[in-house]
């Protein structure tokens, strides 16, 4: 298993496959380990390169996590790519994740070739969002007792 230094925290990573380098980042709460079932497809034509974020999947655990969450792993994702001397990397991140790799493209956009920014609503949800939600628990509360 390969780990890296950020911040005194060792941070798991995992690269399968050859090729332009691909760079997948998990969610909130996740690990690497949810990509497992797409990670061999990719890998076919490029370098998949894995990450857990501090305290997250096999990396170090962490007595709290940065307010600045997704923030703080864009930084921790940067670390990485400078520990492994890549150039341009493209990076598909998911829920959170999708976050991160907007955070790494705003702050480090020399390191990044695309994004792609998958499920996810921002740092807050629209409004229009939350009052739907409200509503369909409404709506289900009342046909629960009619049934």
């Amino acid at each position: 298993m390969a780990y890296f230094v950020f911040q005194k925290q060792k941070v798991f990573y995992k690269i399968i496959g050859k090729g332009e380098p691909l760079l997948l980042l998990h969610g909130n709460t996740m690990s690497s380990k949810m990509f497992s079932t797409v990670t061999r497809k990719y890998a076919k034509n490029f370098k998949v390169i894995l990450v857990d974020f501090p305290g997250h999947g096999k990396s170090e655990r962490m007595e709290k996590f940065e307010s600045d969450f997704w923030y703080y792993n864009s930084e921790v994702t940067y670390a990485l790519i400078q520990t492994l001397k890549l150039d341009k990397v493209s990076v598909v991140g998911t829920s959170g994740g999708a976050l991160v790799s907007l955070n790494l493209g705003l702050e480090h956009q020399e390191c990044t070739k695309y994004i792609i920014a998958d499920s996810f609503e921002g740092e807050f949800p629209l409004k229009s969002y939350v009052k739907t939600i409200e509503q369909d628990r409404e709506t289900d509360k009342r046909n629960y007792w009619q049934n």
